[in-house]
């Protein structure tokens, strides 16, 4: 009797519970991968700014400004960021690091 009961009750039951699990483990994935790339986005978009700023136009730059570009970068790349970052960031080692910030 508690064969049958487990056979026809629990073990849907149970295959209910885990096709659910397996649901919700695939959204929360594509949820992340959506908010990864989101943000990879937006550190790319500070880092061609940046770039814009101090490389292109030639301003002096902040040594705090220097270590937020770096730490940007350190992120973009983490997330899988692309060669053009990596391009803009071994030109941005040649600017000129104002340290007398006030």
């Amino acid at each position: 009797m508690w064969q049958a009961i487990i056979e026809f009750v629990v073990s849907p039951i149970v295959a209910a519970f885990m096709g659910y699990v397996v649901w919700k483990l695939q959204q929360q994935s594509k949820w992340t991968h959506a908010n990864n790339r989101g943000t990879m986005i937006l550190l790319r978009d500070k880092i061609i700014e940046d770039h814009g700023k101090y490389v292109i136009e030639k301003r002096p730059m902040p040594s705090y400004a220097y270590e937020n570009f770096v730490e940007t970068y350190e992120a973009y790349k983490a997330l899988g960021g692309n060669g053009m970052a990596q391009k803009m960031f071994d030109e941005m080692k040649n600017v000129d690091i104002n340290r007398k910030e006030a």
